[in-house]
């Protein structure tokens, strides 16, 4: 069996087509909002 490893850029813009493909933009923005993505201290989540 072989597993493909795509890096953590790849991963994002796949999940954000998805996100963007079902939902209307209102609901990827509060989803956003419900996420704090863009704000905190990144090395700290990571």
């Amino acid at each position: 069996m072989t597993i493909k490893v795509i890096n953590e850029q790849q991963n994002l813009q796949e999940v954000m087509q998805v996100i963007f493909t079902h939902l209307e933009p209102s609901k990827v923005m509060k989803f956003w909002a419900a996420c704090k993505l863009g704000k905190g201290d990144y090395l700290q989540l990571k």
